[in-house]
């Protein structure tokens, strides 16, 4: 059964670019780890490093991939236009 579902799931996220995965394991990162942060109180505490340590390294991609879009938004959005008399 983890075969079939390997089959079916690896093909697709294959052709994904880089940064859209990236993103897609740090929006889990970050939502994991504050539902593991929620359930670690119910825990009495059991858990709570790993909870942080998710929602830590999320938000750290989260950052790097907005600083990335950031200095490289404007490299890609200039254009020179020549006017020739």
């Amino acid at each position: 059964m983890l075969a079939t579902i390997a089959n079916w799931v690896f093909p697709r996220i294959a052709p994904m670019h880089p940064a859209v995965f990236l993103g897609l394991v740090a929006l889990a990162a970050v939502t994991l780890g504050h539902l593991g942060l929620r359930r670690s109180r119910e825990l009495g505490g059991a858990g709570r490093g790993w909870a942080l340590t998710g929602m830590v390294v999320g938000y750290i991609i989260f950052a790097i991939m907005a600083a990335g879009l950031l200095i490289l938004t404007p490299a890609y959005s200039t254009t020179s236009v020549v006017i020739h008399p």
